[in-house]
């Protein structure tokens, strides 16, 4: 959805998105043309996403009982309580050289932070083939599609809910109105469905970008990726919070930044200069570590140059860590 009106308290992020990594983490990134984007429950601060959506739910419980707002509690039910219904998250921030962040998430400072041109949409890169290996038939519809909402703000002012909420209740209201006037009984179920899909995106969306203002100094942006069955689009990985999932994003190329999008499928080919969706990720720039050594700029300038990345800045942390 992501398109309720430019007052809808979201603010899309579209300048130069950091995403700090280790050494591992850039090979990875650079040769696959891929990034990953992480189950919500494994996020370092998964207390935060709960309290995302607890204050989602708060602020309907303190509605009165319209139409719209009991349609938004229910859709928060489904999609709380269905697990195909799961979020995938990538973080990154608009600090470009910064002391903690390089502590968190680059090898204490040993590792790189990636410059991402934000204005360039993502899209999911499945792990399963068009075609099943057991039986040969495409996936169902349903199976194909994928919300990736684009870069986003982090929401940390305690008005920032409010505003969010309350352009989606209209929204939800108004729709609900339309569909209600509609004649053709196939035409209004497809019309119920959308907007079952869509407050639902926008839910999960505003309560992932929920954080508290003492995290404000983070200035972090994220990219909210969600699934209606996500089950052939996922793989696992151990991590500090035990067996989590994640998808891989990729670069949509011309796609429209807001759209529902067909998930690509799975490359015949581990090459990754010959998969079919193959455009590299849109990284204008890499940041080496405060602790590594000036003499590496050259082997990252060589590494970008042999992986399609020619114009891609490489300047040096002018961070001091001890």
């Amino acid at each position: 959805m992501y398109g309720i009106g430019r007052d809808s308290g979201l603010r899309p992020f579209d300048g130069s998105a950091y995403h700090y990594t280790s050494s591992e983490g850039l090979l990875g990134i650079v040769t696959s043309c891929q990034i990953r984007a992480s189950e919500a429950s494994s996020l370092n601060d998964l207390a935060e996403v709960e309290r995302g959506w607890d204050a989602v739910k708060r602020w309907l419980s303190k509605q009165h009982g319209s139409r719209e707002t009991k349609y938004l509690r229910r859709s928060i039910k489904r999609s709380r309580r269905d697990p195909k219904h799961q979020v995938f998250v990538l973080s990154g921030t608009t600090a470009r050289d910064d002391a903690n962040q390089w502590r968190l998430y680059a090898d204490t400072g040993r590792g790189y932070a990636i410059e991402l041109d934000a204005s360039v949409p993502l899209n999911v890169v499945s792990l399963a083939h068009q075609e099943d290996a057991a039986g040969g038939r495409p996936f169902g519809k349903a199976t194909e599609f994928v919300t990736v909402a684009p870069w986003h703000h982090v929401l940390y002012k305690k008005n920032d809910l409010d505003i969010a909420m309350s352009a989606l209740a209209s929204y939800t209201k108004s729709e609900i109105a339309r569909i209600d006037e509609i004649d053709d009984d196939e035409e209004k179920e497809y019309g119920a469905e959308v907007l079952d899909q869509e407050t639902s995106d926008e839910l999960a969306l505003i309560a992932h970008l929920l954080k508290t203002p003492g995290f404000k100094g983070e200035q972090e942006v994220r990219v909210v990726a969600r699934f209606m069955w996500f089950g052939q689009h996922v793989g696992y990985r151990a991590g500090t919070y035990g067996i989590a999932g994640h998808v891989h994003l990729v670069n949509a190329g011309a796609s429209d930044a807001y759209a529902l999008r067909r998930v690509v499928p799975s490359p015949s080919t581990d090459d990754a200069r010959e998969r079919d969706f193959v455009h590299p990720l849109a990284i204008t720039g890499v940041r080496l570590g405060p602790l590594l050594h000036k003499g590496n700029k050259e082997a990252v300038k060589a590494f970008l140059n042999a992986n399609g990345l020619r114009s891609a800045s490489v300047r040096q942390s002018k961070v001091s860590l001890r």
